[in-house]
């Protein structure tokens, strides 16, 4: 029983011990889990701030590749805002540059040296449009308004009905002087713009259908302001009380004018560019603004201004125009082209030529020639004078004469004999030849005759213009000064004999005969037995054969005939020389090589 006692005991003093014993173990893995739980913790937060601070590492890469690329943006835009600034202070220049060349060209042809009279107030008015032009260069092309369809779908016959009957506003009556207008239609699909330039300044004129000769069951269809397409300028030219007209501008950049007792026939143009050029479509500039300063009412010139425009060029025209015998047009042009272009066609002339004598085909035999010119004269600077007769080619013929600023050139209509047209209503015999005259510095290029085959004498097939060797840069002027002369039985002829007929018969198979006539000079004064070297220079093809020389019984002239065995491709050269001497202008035939 005492054992059991103190075995009671031992239980009952090591039983509190063994429930701490049990508690304190609980505790311990409570704490072991709790420890876990916090080591899981601790990673994933170690974890988290592994991928944080990879964030911030590619942020701040980021940020270092954004500083590093705007300092480079910093750096690429002082350096564009240097060449910008270096670029403007070289086009000041430019600028200045170009403004002294204008103003000195202004003074130069202010002293007027082919004598014409000038208007001060027109002068002016000029200063400005050449400073409008200049600034129009730089701004892209605006295309013309277009014209109602009633007009543009008329045909020529209904369009040549259309006259003009209305008044021009503050123009004096007792004026040599009158202006008439032509309604825009037909093929004029655009109108232009007219200022009258008086005293008080310049009035832009308006037109209403009533102005023109336009059908009632047309004219309601129309809007009540109508544009017109051209100018007409009349002058008592034949007659001291008849006014007749003489001047036309009508369509793109052409127009055309008379001398005394003569016909309508070949045309002027102010610009032709890309003509004639291959797999290039031809542009034609046009004068979209006119001012016409009002004269004096006992003036015998007038003075005219015209904008030109284009998608390539703009320029700035100035008309100083005399009537009389020889209508003169003393022409100042300043040009800017808005970028660069193939061929640029300056004082282009254009005619036609159907047939005549030195024609290898023919179009009719009703008439043995039907032409407004039949040749193309040319005067070069050191005195020598060429001759081509112009032809109607079966293919488009080119041909250029190479010339280091030229005297002048013309399409000329040198037979004047009735008898050699026979055409009663046409008038060829009549029309007028069109001598240019340049005035100043042209430099080297050469002079462009085209030929262009037709079947009508309605076609203007005939364009010849001066091409320059260097054109401006965009932006920088071109000034032209020349004279275009209308001229009739009194013409400009070389000093020397000049040609006044070719002809050309075929003989057999490509086997030519010439005959040239040649008239004026010395040669006309020279006796029949002087001994005179007749040269016929014939390229791509064997000698001319048969050449002779003699002096016909009547009228001075000279006839020089030879045979020629070549295609109508040839180029042929011909003169009459006395002891290494030229007696004659140089004849040319053929186009270019």
């Amino acid at each position: 029983m005492l054992r059991f006692t103190a075995h009671l005991r031992i239980v009952l003093v090591l039983f509190p011990l063994i429930l701490a014993s049990c508690a304190s173990l609980s505790s311990v893995h409570r704490a072991q889990s709790a420890a876990a739980a916090a080591n899981v913790r601790a990673q994933r937060a170690e974890a988290q701030a592994r991928a944080l601070a990879k964030k911030v590492a590619a942020m701040q890469a980021d940020f270092s590749s954004n500083l590093a690329e705007i300092s480079t943006q910093q750096m690429t835009l002082a350096s564009a805002a240097a060449a910008a600034q270096t670029q403007s202070l070289t086009a000041l220049r430019r600028v200045k540059r170009a403004e002294q060349m204008l103003s000195a060209t202004l003074a130069s042809d202010a002293k007027n040296p082919a004598g014409e009279p000038r208007s001060a107030q027109g002068d002016r008015l000029y200063s400005r449009l050449v400073a409008e032009v200049r600034l129009r260069a730089e701004r892209a092309y605006v295309s013309p308004h277009s014209v109602p369809a009633v007009l543009t779908r008329m045909d020529r016959e209904a369009f040549d009905k259309l006259a003009w009957r209305g008044t021009v506003p503050g123009w004096p009556i007792d004026s040599h002087f009158s202006l008439a207008f032509q309604p825009a239609g037909y093929l004029y699909d655009h109108g232009i713009t007219v200022h009258l330039v008086n005293g008080t300044g310049a009035e832009t004129l308006t037109f209403t259908p009533r102005d023109f000769s336009i059908p009632a069951s047309l004219a309601h269809r129309l809007p009540a302001r109508v544009a017109a397409a051209g100018i007409n300028f009349s002058y008592p030219l034949n007659a001291e009380h008849q006014a007749d007209e003489f001047l036309s501008f009508l369509g793109a950049s052409y127009f055309r004018a008379l001398g005394r007792r003569q016909w309508w026939g070949l045309s002027a143009r102010g610009l032709a560019v890309n003509t004639a050029v291959p797999n290039m479509q031809e542009e034609f500039p046009f004068f979209r603004s006119f001012w016409v300063v009002v004269p004096p009412a006992d003036a015998r010139s007038m003075t005219v201004l015209a904008l030109l425009d284009s998608p390539s060029v703009t320029g700035a025209y100035r008309f100083v125009i005399t009537p009389g015998e020889t209508t003169t047009l003393h022409i100042t042009a300043i040009l800017f082209l808005r970028h660069s272009v193939r061929r640029l066609g300056l004082a282009p002339l254009t005619s036609m030529f159907l047939q005549g004598r030195a024609s290898p085909r023919r179009v009719t035999a009703l008439h043995q020639e039907i032409h407004d010119s039949d040749g193309l004269s040319i005067e070069t600077q050191t005195g020598q004078w060429l001759w081509r007769p112009l032809t109607n080619p079966a293919r488009l013929s080119t041909t250029s004469f190479e010339l280091d600023n030229p005297a002048g050139y013309g399409l000329m209509q040198r037979d004047r004999d009735f008898n050699e047209y026979q055409s009663l209503s046409n008038h060829y015999q009549d029309r007028p030849s069109a001598w240019v005259r340049f005035l100043g510095h042209w430099g080297r290029g050469h002079i462009e005759l085209i030929e262009i085959p037709s079947q009508s004498a309605a076609n203007d097939n005939v364009v010849a213009f001066w091409v320059p060797r260097k054109l401006p840069q965009p932006g920088q002027p071109l000034t032209l000064r020349y004279d275009i002369q209308w001229q009739g039985g009194e013409q400009t002829h070389p000093p020397l004999a000049w040609t006044v007929e070719t002809r050309q018969v075929r003989l057999a198979g490509d086997i030519r005969m010439f005959t040239l006539y040649f008239s004026g000079g010395e040669l006309a004064q020279l006796p029949s037995w002087v001994l005179l070297q007749p040269e016929v220079r014939v390229s791509g093809a064997q000698p001319a054969t048969n050449v002779t020389l003699v002096k016909l019984p009547t009228g001075g002239r000279w006839r020089l005939r030879f045979t020629v065995h070549g295609n109508a491709h040839v180029k042929i050269n011909a003169q009459i020389v006395y002891r290494g001497k030229s007696l004659t202008e140089n004849w040319n035939y053929g186009p270019r090589p």
